[in-house]
Parts: C-alpha cells; structure tokens; sequence
C-alpha cells in the first residue's frame, strides 16, 4: 500500500509501507511555480505593495533629514542646536543670531589644531562682544566624550564658548571632512568657509565694515591612491616608454595630496618606491636626518634671507603650503633602501631651492637643569589656601621637565646634567615667565636650572650664497 503526504510549496513524499527507505520527489518547476502562484499571489501582492510604500517614505524622511550642501550667498535655515555646552537653556536658535556675524567653528577633540586655537578663538569674541557670534561645532564626539575632555581641560571649558555636540544638520549644510572647518554667515547670509588661521581680527573687521574681502574656499584633499606612482612621463612620438622604471622627481604643493609619506614595494618590477607629498621644508630634512631638531626652535639655526620660506610667521596656512610646500617621488630597485632615497631628496631640496641644511656641534647658551640630591616620588609644597593650580605634572623625570621647558617656556636648549632624579611630582601655582622665574619656582623642589654654554648639536638652514658659521 502506497501513502502519498502533500506538503505546502507542491512537495511529495512517497514511499511504502514499513519500508527502510524514503524516496523523495518534485514536480516540473514549471507547474511548481504557477501552483505556488495561484496560491499565494494575493499575499505577494500585498507585500509588494507594502515594500513600494516602506521605500516611498525612507526616500521622503532620507531627503528631509538629509539638506542639500548650502551655496554661497544663499541663507541660513532656521536651525535649532541641541546639546549645547556653555549654554544656560541647553540649546540655540541660529535664527536668533541673524542680526550679526555669526561664525561657525567645527572641530573635534581629535584636532590638535583646534584645541591649540581655543584661547584665541575666546578672545575674539570677548573683544567684539554682541558684534558677533562665535559657536563651537563637534560633530563627531558624544556629549560624555566631550566632558570628559573638558574635566581633562577646564581651562578650556572655562572659556564659556557655547559649544554644539553631536550636530549632523550643519555638517550636512557644510559638508567637509577635516578639522578647523570656520563658517562664516553675515546677518543671515552664507559668506563661505575656511580653514582656521581666517579667524582672526582682520577678516572680521573687514565683515564687520562692508569692506572687500575675499573668503578663500577650504579645499579639503581627497584621499589619493598611494600605491600607483604619482608622476609619468608624457608620451612623445618616437618614444615608447611612458613610466621611468627608475628615476626621482621634485615638485612643488600639488593640490588634492594629503602631507604625508610613505613606501610601496613592486616585487613584480623590481622596485621600491618613496614618496613624500606637501611637506615644508622643516619636514622633509626631519625625514632627511631622522631627527626632531629641525622642528625645535631652540636647536635650529636659521641663516636665510627670507625666514617665511621655512616658518609661517604670518598669514593664511592654505596660501603659505601653497607656496612653501613640496612633494618628492623616487622609483628605485628593490633593495636600493629608504637611506639612497632620502640622500637624493636632500639633493633636490638643495639643488632645486637653493639651501642647505646640516646638523653640526656648535657652541650656544643654554640652560642646564640638574637635580643635586634624589627627589621624593611626590613633592608638593603647600601652596596658599585659595590659591587655583597653574601647572600640575605627575610622575615626570628630568629628561621630561627639560623637553617641557626647552619647547613651551625657556626659548633655549636645556641640557640635563648630573645623577638622574627617578620619578617626580610638580605642582606649581603660576606659570613663571623667564628662565629667571622657572629657577626660582623650581629651586624649593632641590631642582637647579642655571645659564651655562655648552656644545650642542644643531640643525643648521642656510642659504647657498650666504657663509655659513
């Protein structure tokens, strides 16, 4: 006796009675299909439907959520900014700023730059008061994130710049992808953006007084593909070879390259290739000599006709890495190293700009700072009741305290000499201004910072035509 079972979806089971065995099998896929049809279309249907209609309103909420990039000249919604840091009510209305210049400066705690540009950035706006106003964008960071760096840094919450965390409508109207990103909006118009050494009082007082002024328009770099050589040469008639197999190549600021360096190997030519794309002039001999001094300025010697060639004493940062910033390119056999790559960009850097750069012993003032007997692990000297803390450094040693001075405070070599101190801690309760001060504050810690001269190592940046010491 033969048993038929019929299971949804047109399955068979067939087979015989206290059988070992099961056998399986289908009908034609043909007359499986229109059966699942007949029975079911009505559901599809529905489902279909109900997918179109889902679709329709992630699209509809996608295109509201989502503003279309702000144009230059047009005007500023109305926005409402929530999680408001340094701000009485919790949240702003820009609407309510539209009788004034209202500046717009996106950062995150990521960006170093923005952190160092704080300070100014409160003095502005204490100078020109309701004239203007200044808001702090992150549009990265959660709220707690932010707090936490600001229990890191109260001197910098203490600044009382209202601060929007978490935004994403305004980096939707300003789309970008670095850091200081600065809007500038005057009585509700947007004027452009920039990158952040525009804020300063110059382009403000112009804004402020109608008077011209060209907002030049941040150009965030694309993220090139590394791995691909960044130069060819053109082809020619008569010549077949498009690619150097080996060669170096110098070159000024290229636009839409990110500062930056690095290698890629091709074992299938049989090359190495070194690149470094937008770097100023300190950098590529940093990278020349492997060495941090041409970045200290105590330690660096400048003979130059025109400094601004090096530093950026003044002006914009996008129009001086546009002038002073240069990238270089050397395709070399493998196995050739990083040190033949490096003695051919200092050949180009000095042959193409006319420079010369050296490290060498030279005898210069300085400060030496030596601790006579060991240190406690923690010595803090009472300080007066009332009194904020200036500087706290916990567990530091005299190599440390030396760097500090040598790169934030003194303005000269500091060299550490004697039997090294271990680990310590320093509090001080101002923050002194002379190397004559920093000997007084440090002298009740059993620390001794005198004036000597000694022969130090120096990075040396002269030009050609100019003798060298």
């Amino acid at each position: 006796m033969k048993q038929k079972i019929r299971f949804p979806g047109r399955l068979w089971l067939s087979g015989k009675d206290k059988s070992p065995t099961t056998t399986f099998s289908y009908p034609p896929a043909e007359n499986n299909f229109r059966g699942f049809w007949k029975e079911y279309k009505y559901v599809l249907v529905i489902l279909l439907i109900a997918l179109i209609v889902i679709l329709a309103n992630v699209l509809s909420y996608g295109q509201q959520r989502r503003p279309a990039p702000l144009p230059t000249g047009a005007r500023l919604p109305d926005t409402r900014l929530s999680n408001v840091l340094n701000s009485p009510a919790g949240t702003l209305r820009l609407s309510d700023y539209r009788d004034r210049l209202l500046i717009l400066d996106f950062w995150s705690t990521a960006c170093a730059t923005c952190i160092e540009q704080m300070p100014g950035v409160a003095a502005l706006q204490r100078k020109y008061g309701d004239q203007i106003r200044i808001i702090e964008i992150d549009s990265y960071d959660q709220p707690a994130a932010v707090l936490q760096f600001y229990e890191r840094r109260p001197e910098l919450k203490a600044l009382g710049i209202p601060l929007a965390v978490r935004d994403t409508r305004l980096k939707q109207l300003f789309p970008h992808r670095f850091e200081p990103h600065v809007v500038w909006i005057d009585h509700g118009l947007y004027q452009g953006a920039t990158e952040g050494s525009y804020l300063n009082e110059r382009t403000i007082d112009s804004l402020l007084h109608d008077q011209p002024v060209r907002l030049r328009e941040k150009k965030d770099p694309a993220e090139a593909d590394t791995r691909t050589p960044f130069f060819t040469t053109s082809p020619r008639p008569g010549l077949n070879n498009t690619t150097p197999l080996y060669g170096c190549t110098f070159t000024g600021h290229l636009s839409g390259l990110l500062p930056r360096s690095g290698t890629v190997t091709d074992t299938a030519a049989g090359t190495e290739r070194f690149f470094f794309t937008n770097l100023d002039i300190l950098s590529l001999y940093a990278y020349v000599y492997d060495s941090g001094l041409p970045f200290s300025a105590p330690r660096r010697v400048l003979h130059l006709r025109d400094s601004t060639a090096v530093l950026n004493l003044h002006g914009y940062r996008d129009q001086w890495e546009e002038r002073h910033t240069y990238c270089f390119e050397a395709i070399l056999p493998l196995g050739a190293g990083r040190q033949q790559a490096l003695s051919f960009l200092k050949q180009s850097l000095e042959a193409c700009l006319g420079i010369n750069g050296r490290l060498a012993h030279l005898e210069t003032d300085c400060l030496v700072l030596s601790a006579p007997r060991p240190l406690p692990p923690s010595h803090f000297p009472k300080r007066e009741a009332g009194l904020e803390r200036s500087l706290v450094l916990k567990h530091i040693d005299l190599a440390y305290l030396g760097r500090l001075l040598e790169q934030k405070f003194v303005k000269l070599p500091v060299v550490c000499e004697g039997p090294a101190s271990g680990f310590f801690d320093l509090e001080l309760p101002a923050l002194p201004a002379d190397p004559a001060s920093w000997a007084a504050a440090l002298k009740p810690f059993g620390i001794s910072l005198v004036p000597a001269r000694r022969k130090l190592e120096l990075f040396v940046l002269s030009d050609q035509i100019i003798q060298q010491p």
